[in-house]
């Protein structure tokens, strides 16, 4: 059963990279995630899609990302629930950015959490591509 879950998380991501490059014509597109921890409400990005994405979007596209978990945290915060890992510390700059900068900035945007209703007006407002992995649009 663990071979077909993991199987099963291969595709929704393998399919997730081919729906970005779909939605825009750019060489090198900016993908906003909105939801980069493991799970919602819970802070922490070890195994979360949004490291799987950054790995399989590597060198073709520049991937950003917006989570409440970390909107406003501090650096020695983030540090510490990155327990130790180094790597992932890297990653304070790209994904504890305003939802708005997000938006602003990327070329597709892709859902992976509930939004909030205003969240979801915001997206709207930007008339960006999206790639909603929870149906909210």
């Amino acid at each position: 059963m663990l071979t077909e879950v993991s199987a099963s998380n291969n595709y929704g991501v393998c399919d997730t990279v081919r729906k970005v490059f779909a939605a825009t014509n750019k060489l090198h597109p900016c993908v906003g995630v909105l939801g980069v921890s493991y799970r919602p409400g819970y802070p922490d990005i070890r195994d979360s899609l949004f490291l799987e994405l950054r790995v399989r979007l590597c060198n073709r596209a520049e991937v950003i990302g917006y989570d409440p978990s970390f909107e406003g945290i501090s650096k020695e915060q983030f540090t510490l629930l990155c327990r130790q890992n180094s790597e992932l510390e890297k990653l304070f700059p790209e994904i504890t950015l305003r939802l708005e900068e997000v938006l602003e900035k990327s070329d597709v945007i892709v859902v992976n959490r509930p939004l909030s209703a205003g969240e979801r007006v915001k997206v709207n407002e930007h008339s960006k591509p999206v790639i909603d992995l929870y149906r909210w649009f």
